[in-house]
């Protein structure tokens, strides 16, 4: 979904220190997106859920004591799915 090179450079992260680190959270936002229904398989990915999950890495990867802005449930809440 986000490749390692494009979350760095929203990052601002030029070392390699990070990148096991980094490579996890764009892993557990799009796991977090798929377990409250968002289609995360989908060819393309709509920009609003890329944008979410670029949002919650740099959330959690600059500030990971607070919590995840808003504006994330705001980019995602037209591509969940709900079940009845």
């Amino acid at each position: 979904m986000i490749g390692l090179d494009e979350m760095k450079g929203h990052l601002r992260v030029s070392h390699d220190e990070d990148d096991a680190l980094i490579e996890r959270l764009v892993a557990s936002a799009s796991a977090y997106l798929a377990s409250v229904g968002v289609d995360v398989t989908s060819t393309p990915i709509p920009e609003p859920v890329r944008l979410a999950v670029i949002l919650m890495v740099m959330s959690v990867y600059d500030r990971p004591e607070e919590a995840v802005p808003p504006t994330f449930d705001r980019l995602i809440a037209p591509y969940r799915e709900v079940v009845l």
